[in-house]
């Protein structure tokens, strides 16, 4: 089994660098935009010994970046100061980062979960757990590119609110067995990924 690459950044610590990025990504925009893309097209770049400024990024139609002419998979994530690159050469991958923060999480749990992680949930009083659980229906969604609110009761995440590590079986002709991991983030932090077992 292969598992991808993880490549951590502080969004503080980039400092944006406009000439390497496309006019498409030269849209108005924000620094932690500018900021994310300069790491991302460093990280893609050292992977397919190209500048930066030459890694060929394009958006797919929902907005997604990918890579033109490259087999090579990769997934970004952000929150609060932290930015997290996933990278595989074998196959799709989705990663989520949450910074852990006081929201109304057992209306979310209520709205967006299972009725068995829902009862789960209401014999636990960890808001840790909740992030826990949030971030990997997020790098699933992201893994598969499915709209994001209605594929959140999909994945049913007891198994991840004890281990590290679950397996789920994707059913269809493009189905398959996917992992879903609990990565090591920063404190103050929770993170997943989601990527295909082969």
């Amino acid at each position: 089994m292969h598992t991808p690459s993880l490549h951590w950044q502080r969004l503080s610590q980039i400092t944006p660098c406009l000439a390497w990025l496309s006019p498409g990504e030269l849209v108005p925009s924000h620094h932690r935009f500018y900021r994310s893309r300069t790491f991302l097209r460093q990280i893609l770049g050292q992977y397919l010994h190209l500048p930066p400024a030459a890694v060929p990024l394009t958006t797919n139609p929902s907005g997604k970046p990918v890579l033109v002419n490259f087999p090579l998979h990769f997934n970004l994530a952000h929150s609060g100061d932290w930015l997290v690159v996933a990278v595989s050469d074998r196959s799709p991958v989705g990663v989520d980062l949450e910074k852990i923060r006081p929201r109304p999480y057992q209306q979310l749990i209520d709205r967006y979960f299972s009725s068995r992680e829902g009862q789960w949930f209401s014999h636990q009083a960890a808001e840790e757990l909740f992030y826990r659980a949030w971030v990997a229906k997020e790098a699933y969604a992201k893994l598969l590119e499915l709209p994001l609110l209605p594929s959140l009761r999909q994945l049913e995440t007891i198994p991840l609110l004890t281990e590290r590590k679950m397996t789920v079986v994707q059913p269809g002709p493009q189905g398959g067995e996917i992992t879903i991991e609990v990565i090591d983030s920063p404190p103050g932090y929770a993170a997943a990924l989601a990527y295909r077992t082969l």
